[in-house]
Order: structure tokens, then sequence, then C-alpha cells
């Protein structure tokens, strides 16, 4: 299970798409098959935007037209979702609407899943970053039950009901356990933030709360299953910062960093002209217990430089662009544990002496 939880047009899911694809293919699954076992269990989307969730549905479509042309009636459609819609129900409408779903029997669930829909109210604003309070036996409740309700359609589903299932939907999207998780994350700082997002971040992701690319971090690593990895590209600052130091500190206390390519400044330069100083990293959710492989490109003057920088440096040790093996636990012996990965023996012991 592959999601991009900020997906945007969906550049990153159609990656992912390629990879999968030739999973299958080498595996002996025919061309119809692997796509259809994608869209339906190994690929997942969710962005805010309504025309960014379009777009990428679109070009997965496309994609898989390319494979298999038997795909141009859209028979299996990708799992891509954005945000319900807010529902046009009072109070006592969607009390009702709720028991109904769970089966008319069930108050305490019908309850807790209205608790559920009070949160998405705010859906539009927090999108991906909700929490839902469940446990495995609740999820698993309220997936049979979405199934039974889904599985020969929607035709005949009360109405009331079926306007409860895009949330659904999305509820157990949210609260699914991801194998791999891959995004570029919106970047915005806390200062930026309106009320209502500024107090979810604060109230639900501490750590996180100077960024919403640092609240995605944390997200990531919630909604991965044991031994999972989340690869992301975002801005830098986060492993240097002292408005990170909180979460570097969590990040290097609970899980592994496996890569990094720092790029630094010009990365998307050829693209946008914007200067943003950025890195891409690769984590696992277990504890430390290797070293890491760190890429320093930060003096590529644009993308394609970086990459030839990175092909030509690969594997040469100390050439002050690549650093093999690094223990994370050095880091901690730099006061604010910044992510010094370049950082010498000699420098490191004069911190510790």
């Amino acid at each position: 299970t592959c999601a991009d939880l900020a997906c945007g047009s969906g550049h990153i899911l159609n990656e992912c798409f390629d990879l999968l694809y030739q999973i299958y293919i080498e595996e002996g699954y025919n061309r119809k098959k692997a796509i259809e076992d994608i869209f339906r269990y190994n690929l997942t989307g969710i962005d805010i935007d309504t025309r960014a969730k379009q777009l990428a549905t679109f070009a997965l479509l496309l994609k898989a037209c390319q494979k298999d042309n038997s795909f141009v009636d859209a028979h299996a459609l990708p799992h891509v979702l954005t945000m319900p819609k807010l529902l046009d129900m009072t109070g006592d409408e969607l009390s009702a609407a709720c028991l109904d779903f769970v089966g008319g029997y069930e108050d305490n669930a019908a309850e807790w899943l209205e608790g559920h829909f009070e949160l998405m109210k705010d859906a539009d604003c927090l999108g991906s970053i909700m929490k839902f309070d469940m446990e495995r036996g609740e999820y698993e409740f309220l997936k049979a039950k979405y199934e039974d309700w889904t599985t020969c359609g929607t035709d005949n589903v009360p109405e009331p009901v079926k306007m409860l299932l895009p949330g659904i939907e999305l509820l157990l999207t949210l609260t699914q356990k991801y194998s791999a998780l891959v995004m570029n994350p919106p970047y915005m700082g806390g200062g930026n933030m309106n009320t209502t997002l500024s107090k979810y971040v604060k109230d639900n992701y501490e750590e996180g709360k100077a960024d919403l690319f640092s609240v995605f971090m944390l997200l990531a690593i919630d909604r991965l299953q044991a031994n999972g990895k989340y690869g992301m590209i975002n801005m830098q600052s986060w492993m240097f910062l002292s408005s990170f130091e909180k979460l570097r500190k969590n990040l290097l206390d609970n899980s592994q960093i496996d890569n990094m390519l720092h790029l630094g400044p010009r990365t998307f330069d050829e693209l946008s002209g914007e200067v943003v100083q950025n890195t891409v990293f690769v984590i696992s959710k277990q504890k430390p217990n290797n070293g890491a492989t760190y890429f320093r490109l930060v003096d590529g003057k644009n993308c394609t430089e970086k990459k030839h920088i990175f092909i030509e440096s690969k594997g040469v040790e100390g050439n002050k662009i690549y650093y093999s093996n690094v223990l994370q636990k050095n880091f901690d012996k730099i006061p604010g544990c910044p992510i010094g990965y370049w950082v010498s023996e000699k420098i490191l012991e004069i911190f510790t002496s």
C-alpha cells in the first residue's frame, strides 16, 4: 500500500504507478489485472483541492490506457480523494443518518461516527492532517459497514446514508496504515496559518507546529505500518533551525534515516525561478540501528548540475559530497541536534569533550 496524502495533480502517484506496474508484470500478472489491482488495493492519493484531485485521476487513467487500451472506458478508477462537501444536515438528521449507516442498533458506534463528522466540518481547512481516534476493531467495523453499503453500487442506498459515504471513505483512507508514503508536502509557516489550522496543529502536532511541511513529517510516521518507509522532498530548515529541535530529537530517537539528498538552494530554478532550499530523504518507522547515506548537493547551480554531481560522486568517499554509514546518534552530540552529517569525528570529539 502506497499513498501520497498531499498529491496535487499526481506526479508522484504516476511514478508510484510505474513501479507497482513493473512489480505486477514481473510477478506474472497480465496488464489489465495489474492495473485493476493497483487502483483497487495499492495506490492512494488525497488532495485538499478538488481540481488537483481531478487532474491526478485523469493522469493515472491516461497512464493506465498507455499500458492497456481497454481502460479507455474507465471501468476501474484510481483511488484519489478530495475533501467531502459539507453535509447539508441538521444535527438530528446527521445522527439519524449515522444510526442508519451502522445498522440502526449500534447507538455507541453511531455517536462515535457522528463525532468524526464534526471534525470533518473543517476538512477544507485541515485536509489530510485530520486525526481520527480509532482502534483497529473500530476501523474493521467501519470498513465492513462501508463495503456492505457500496459493494453492489449505491443506487438503492438511502439518500442520507449516501451523503455520508464520501466522508466515510476519507475517514477510512486517513486511518489506514500504509507500507510506504511519498510526498512533497505543502509549505506554510505557522504565522501564515488561519486560526482553525493553527489551533489544530498546536493541539495535535506540537513538535511540528513551526511549518505545515513538518506537520506532514509527523503525520507520515503516524500513518505508516511498523517498518514502513516514507520518502519526502521538503524544506531543509527542519535539519537545522531551533524551532524544529523537538521534531529532530523525536525523529532521531524513534526513526531511522535511510538516506538523504541534501539539495540546498536552486533545486527548482529551471522550472519556477524560486530559490527554495530543499532536502530529499527516506525514513523508516523503526528504532535507529544503521548508518545512513547522505549526498551533499548544495553547491549545484541548478537541478541538472546537482544531478551530474550526484551521479559522479556516488560511491566516492572523502569528496565532501558522498557520506556513507553516518550514525544519527552522532547528531545528538551537537547542541540542538542538527543533521550535521558532514561533521568529522574530530569536530564531534570537541563537542563531547
